[in-house]
C-alpha cells in the first residue's frame, strides 16, 4: 500500500468559520502570520469575524465538503502544512486461463498455437483520499500461431501471426448510478460542444474542484473512461546458412484499430485561485469560482494504423577470433487516421487573415494530418573480438526508430463542435466581481456557447518526425577464477524527435491589473474550419516531437556461475540521464511538472530525468546449502537454499517548484534560485533549504521586479538515497520420485530500513510568504521563512514499504 498526505478543511472551515485566517501562526516557528480577511464576493463586504453565514454556504459546496476526509489536526497556519495522512492500496483480481498445441506434421513441418484470456479487476484505494476511488474491469485476449518449415539444414523459414484484444473500463464509484450533480446543486455540468447533452451514466462523477492550498476534489478516474484495443500482426522470417554467414532475413505488418473513449477534462472543473473573495475556500463555499472548463464528456474515437517493417542480418564469422554483425532495417508507418473523421487540427501553415484554421470540416473520414516518413532506415553493427580465451572485447551500435504514441492522436477529437473544452473566467476588481459582466457560479458555471466563446485546442504539429534513438557501446570481458567472468563496458544513447507535449498558448508573466490572460496569449483568435467563424482561442496543446535525451554509463558486472551450491552476481552502474521533455506524456516522479515552464524557451527545462541514479549497486545470490549423507538427515537438513538481492543505489532528482502566482496558467512555476539548496546534514524533517529558493509573484505590486520565470533549473537537487535488502529461505521435501515439497519463507527488506520518497518541494506563494513593505519609506523586508512543520523540505513518505514477510508452500506432482 501507499501512504498520502493532505491538507483538508477542518471542521471549522466546512461550516463557514473561517476566523482562522485572521489569527494565523507558522506551523513550526510559531511566528506571526499576515491576517486574511474574506468578504462578500458581491458586494465587496467583509464577513464580520471572518463567519460566512450558514445560508450563504451553497447547497453544492455541502455537498462536495461530504467528499473530504476528516482533519486529524488543527494547524496554526490553516493554508499550510498536513493535517491528514491516509493510506491505501490496490486490490487486484486476476483469471487466466490458457491453451496450447504443438504439432509436428511433418519431420520438416512444425506448428505452435495458443489462446490466453486474462479477465482482471482492481480497486485503487486512494491514500490521500478515501472517498474518491476508482475501479477498472478488463480483459485482454491473445492469440498467436507459429509455421515453422525446414526446407534444409541451412534454409529455415518461420511464418507467425499474432491477435490481441483488450479491454478496459475505468469507473468510480458513482459510474452507471442515479448520482446527479444537478441534485447536489452543481446544474449546468453538460457537454455543452455536443448539443449541450448531459453526461451519460458512464460519464457521471464529481468533477475535478481545485482549491488553493487544500487537497482538491474530484473523481481519480479522470478522463480514462474506454478502451478496446485490437492489434493483428504478420511475420515472416528467413534463415540461411553459408560458409561463415548466417544470414537472417524477413517482414513484419501490425495492424492496429484503437476505439477508446477518453478526454482531458471529461466532467469540467471549477478552480478557485484565491482572488475572490479574499480567500480560495471562502470563494468555494460561497460558490464563486476564479476559472471553469466546460466537460468534454468521453466522446468515442475510432483510429487505424499500418506499420510495415523488413530486415536483413548477417553474423558472420571473419575469422576464428573476430565475429560481425551487420544488419539494417527499414519501416513505413501509414498515418494514423480516425475512420470516424472526428479529429479536428489547427493547421498553422494554411491560414485565413492570418489566423491558424481548426481543420478539416467535421466528419472528414481518413484525413491525414501528416505525411509518413519513407526513410526509415535503421543500419546496426556489431563486433566481438576474442583476443585469447580469456579476454573478449565486443561493441556495436545502431539506430532505431519508434513509433509515435498512438493515443496521442486519439485526442484530437476533443476539439469543437461536437466536442473539447471551453474556459470561462470570472473578472473580479479587488476580489469584487463587478454587475453588468459575466459571473460563472454553481448555478451557472459555464454560460452560453456561441461563436465568440473561447474554445481550447489538441493540436498536432504536422512537421512531426518518427522518434529515434542512437544507441552505441563497448565492453571488454575477462574470465576469472572460480566460474567467474568479469565486465567492464560503456554503454551511451542519443534519442531525438521524441514525443511530447507543449502548451502553446500560455501567456508570459504578466500582473492580472495590466491585461487579462487571453489578451496575453499569443494566439487569440482561429478559424473554425474552413471559411468558417472565427471564434477566440485559450489553450493549445500542441503535440510534437521536439524532446531530446542523452545517456551515458560506465558498468561493471561480475558474475559467478552456478556452482559448488553457489551463484551471485554483483553490478555497479555510474551513469547519468538528461534530456528534454521527459514527462510531457507521461508521469513519473517529482520533475514530471506536466509541461514546460516556459514553452517559448524549452531548453531551460532540460535537466537530469527523474529516473536518473548516478551510482546503483545491485548484488544477487543463490546458495544451496550442502546435502547430507544419510537419508534421515538429508530430508531434514538437506534440500535448503538461500537467495537474496541487496540494492544500494543514490537519491533521485527532484525540482522545487512554487504555486502558480504569474498568471501563465495550467504550466509549473519555479523560484528563483539564490542558494545551492543543500544542507550539510539533511534530515527527513529538512531535507533541503527551502530559504535558498525565493518566490516570483505578479500579484503583490511591489514586488514586480520578480514577475518573471523563476531561474532554479529542473532536476537540482536529489532526494534521500535506496538501501534493501530482500532474502530468502527455501526448503524441499523429496517425498517420492514423483512428489515434492517446498516450504518458502521470504522478507522483503529484511532490515528494515526506512527508504524515503523525495521530499515536499513546493513552496508557498501567498500572503504570509511575502516581504512586508513599510508603508512610511517603501522599503522592503526580507522574506519570510519557508520553513515549516512538513513543509517544502519535509519527507513524509516512503518509497518502498518496510519489512513484509511472506511463507508459501508448495506441492509439485
Amino acid at each position: 500500500g501507499g501512504v498520502g498526505t493532505a491538507n483538508v478543511p477542518t471542521d471549522a472551515f466546512r461550516n463557514g468559520d473561517l476566523s482562522a485566517l485572521l489569527n494565523r501562526h507558522d506551523n513550526t516557528t510559531g511566528a506571526q502570520l499576515p491576517s486574511i480577511q474574506i468578504f462578500d464576493p458581491f458586494t465587496g463586504t467583509p464577513f464580520p469575524g471572518n463567519i460566512i453565514p450558514a445560508d450563504r454556504i451553497q447547497p453544492a459546496a455541502k455537498a462536495l465538503i461530504a467528499f473530504w476526509p476528516q482533519a486529524q489536526r488543527v494547524n496554526s497556519d490553516p493554508l499550510s502544512g498536513i493535517n491528514y495522512i491516509g493510506t491505501g492500496n490496490i486490490k487486484v483480481d486476476d483469471d487466466q486461463k490458457f491453451v496450447r498445441i504443438d504439432h509436428e506434421l511433418t519431420s520438416k513441418d512444425r506448428l505452435f498455437g495458443h489462446y490466453v484470456i486474462d479477465d482482471i479487476s482492481y480497486t485503487n484505494l486512494n491514500a490521500s483520499n478515501p472517498h474518491l476511488n476508482y475501479f477498472v474491469v478488463g480483459r485482454n485476449q491473445s492469440a498467436a500461431g507459429q509455421w515453422v518449415h525446414i526446407f534444409s539444414p541451412q534454409l529455415v523459414n518461420e511464418f507467425r501471426f499474432g491477435y490481441m484484444r483488450s479491454v478496459d473500463n475505468t469507473l468510480n464509484p458513482r459510474s452507471n448510478t442515479t448520482f446527479s450533480l444537478d441534485a447536489i446543486g452543481l446544474t449546468g455540468f453538460h457537454v455543452l460542444n455536443d448539443n449541450n447533452r448531459p453526461f451519460t451514466a458512464r460519464e457521471t462523477g464529481v468533477p475535478p474542484v481545485n482549491i488553493q492550498n487544500f487537497l482538491g476534489l474530484g473523481d481519480v478516474d479522470g478522463g480514462n473512461g474506454f478502451d478496446f484495443n485490437n492489434q493483428w500482426q504478420w511475420s515472416d522470417n528467413v534463415s540461411m546458412n553459408r560458409g561463415s554467414h548466417n544470414f537472417k532475413t524477413g517482414v513484419d505488418i501490425t495492424r492496429i484499430a484503437l476505439f477508446r473513449g477518453a478526454a482531458n477534462v471529461a466532467r469540467g472543473d471549477l478552480n478557485f485561485n484565491g482572488d475572490i473573495a479574499g480567500n480560495a475556500f471562502a470563494a468555494f463555499l460561497l460558490g464563486v469560482p476564479s476559472q471553469t472548463d466546460s466537460p468534454e464528456g468521453l466522446p468515442l474515437t475510432d483510429s487505424r494504423q499500418t506499420r510495415y517493417g523488413v530486415y536483413f542480418e548477417d553474423d558472420w564469422k571473419t575469422t576464428r577470433k573476430l565475429t560481425l554483425n551487420l544488419g539494417l532495417r527499414w519501416e513505413y508507418n501509414t498515418s494514423a487516421v480516425d475512420v470516424d473523421g472526428l479529429w479536428r487540427s489547427l493547421d498553422f501553415r494554411h491560414t485565413e487573415n492570418g489566423l491558424p484554421v481548426l481543420l478539416p470540416a467535421i466528419r472528414t473520414k481518413n484525413y491525414q494530418f501528416y505525411d509518413p516518413e519513407k526513410t526509415l532506415f535503421m543500419p546496426r553493427l556489431g563486433f566481438a573480438y576474442r583476443a585469447t580465451d580469456k579476454w573478449v572485447l565486443r561493441g556495436g551500435g545502431g539506430i532505431f526508430y519508434n513509433v509515435h504514441q498512438l493515443n496521442n492522436y486519439t485526442i484530437l477529437n476533443l476539439n469543437p463542435p461536437l466536442s473539447g473544452s471551453s474556459s470561462f473566467v470570472n473578472t473580479p476588481v479587488n476580489g469584487v466581481l463587478k454587475p453588468g459582466t459575466p459571473m460563472y457560479t454553481y448555478q451557472n458555471p459555464f454560460g452560453t456557447l456561441n461563436t465568440t466563446s473561447i474554445i481550447n485546442a489538441n493540436t498536432l504539429n504536422p512537421d512531426n518526425f518518427e522518434p529515434r534513438i542512437m544507441q552505441w557501446s563497448l565492453d571488454l570481458q575477462r574470465r576469472l577464477p572460480f566460474d567467474s567472468v568479469l565486465t567492464v563496458g560503456y554503454v551511451g544513447n542519443h534519442g531525438v524527435h521524441i514525443d511530447n507535449t507543449v502548451e502553446l498558448n500560455n501567456p508570459d508573466p504578466a500582473p492580472n491589473t495590466a491585461s487579462t490572460a487571453q489578451q496575453r496569449r499569443p494566439y487569440q483568435y482561429v478559424v473554425d474550419g474552413p471559411g468558417g467563424p472565427v471564434r477566440p482561442i485559450s489553450r493549445i496543446r500542441w503535440l510534437d516531437s521536439g524532446g531530446l535525451s542523452w545517456y551515458h554509463g560506465l558498468e561493471v558486472n561480475w558474475l559467478k556461475r552456478f556452482s559448488r551450491g553457489l551463484q551471485f552476481n554483483v553490478a555497479y552502474t555510474y551513469s547519468k540521464a538528461e534530456g528534454t521533455g521527459y514527462g510531457r506524456n507521461e508521469s513519473f516522479g517529482a520533475t514530471n511538472n506536466g509541461s514546460y515552464q516556459n514553452p517559448r524557451d524549452r531548453a531551460a527545462d532540460k535537466s537530469v530525468y527523474p529516473f536518473d541514479v548516478t551510482h546503483n549497486a545491485v548484488i544477487n545470490f543463490i546458495y544451496e546449502i550442502p546435502g547430507f549423507k544419510t537419508s534421515w538427515a538429508r530430508f531434514i537438513l538437506g534440500g535448503w537454499q538461500a537467495n537474496g538481492i541487496w540494492t544500494i543505489r543514490t537519491g533521485f532528482p527532484f525540482t522545487v517548484m512554487q504555486t502558480n502566482t504569474l498568471n501563465t496558467f495550467n504550466s509549473p512555476v519555479r523560484p528563483d534560485r539564490i542558494g545551492s539548496g543543500k544542507l550539510a546534514n539533511p534530515t527527513v524533517n529538512l531535507w533541503f533549504n527551502p530559504n535558498d529558493f525565493q518566490i516570483v509573484t505578479c500579484n503583490v505590486s511591489y514586488l514586480l521586479n520578480t514577475c518573471h520565470y523563476g531561474n532554479s533549473g529542473n532536476g537540482i537537487l536529489r532526494g534521500p538515497g535506496f538501501n534493501n535488502l530482500d532474502f530468502g529461505l527455501s526448503k524441499n521435501f523429496r517425498i517420492t520420485e514423483r512428489i515434492n515439497v517446498q516450504f518458502r519463507a521470504e522478507a522483503f527488506n529484511i532490515a528494515n530500513h526506512p527508504n524515503f520518497n523525495t521530499p515536499n518541494a513546493t513552496l508557498t506563494a501567498a500572503p504570509g510568504f511575502y516581504p512586508t513593505q513599510n508603508a512610511t519609506t517603501g522599503a522592503i523586508g526580507a522574506y519570510p521563512s519557508q520553513i515549516t512543520t512538513q513543509g517544502p523540505g519535509s519527507i513524509t513518505s516512503l518509497i518502498s514499504p518496510m519489512r513484509v514477510i511472506q511463507f508459501g508452500l508448495k506441492f509439485r506432482f
